[in-house]
């Protein structure tokens, strides 16, 4: 079964009586969505368990692969006046605030990004969910990896 989390809640669909639908919501680790524990992660990305290949961020909606760009420095995006044409930048909303291993950043525009351990993110604007083709591309950039749990998913670039 394939699972996806959102904001750091399972969401799993039940049906009640004839065609009647519920939510349950409950964290990896078990715990209920009232328990203050829950650090989570950004409304606009979504972790999915995907079966051998172990865990992943996605963007949400949509469910396509995040990036990173090695350009980027020290919690700034080096993507801007054009290249986020191709590579469009996981905004954040105004009222957003860090979490956990999320933050937010100010783009060149004024606008808010997120970024994952430091490093601004990014989705590839044609790349196919299912077949991403991004990593790599002109050597500078890397979709975020697989982990084998939820809470320790890594980027490989990134100082531990």
């Amino acid at each position: 079964m394939k699972k996806i989390y959102f904001s750091g809640l399972t969401l799993a669909l039940v049906a009640i009586g004839a065609n009647a639908l519920t939510a349950l919501a409950q964290s990896p680790a078990g715990k209920t969505a009232s328990d203050s524990a829950i650090v989570g992660y950004p409304e606009e990305v979504a972790l999915s368990q995907e079966g051998s290949k172990g865990w992943v961020y996605r963007r949400f909606p949509g469910g396509k692969r995040l990036y990173f760009y090695d350009l980027d420095k020290d919690g700034k995006s080096a993507c801007n006046k054009g290249c986020d044409g191709a590579w469009t930048p996981v905004y954040a909303p105004p009222n957003a605030v860090s979490k956990g291993l999320w933050t937010v950043i100010v783009r060149d525009d004024g606008s808010r990004q997120w970024a994952y351990k430091g490093r601004p993110l990014y989705t590839l604007y044609h790349d196919d969910p299912a077949a991403p083709g991004g990593d790599g591309q002109a050597g500078v950039w890397h979709i975020l990896p697989f982990s084998s749990q939820a809470e320790s998913i890594n980027d490989p670039k990134s100082p531990q």
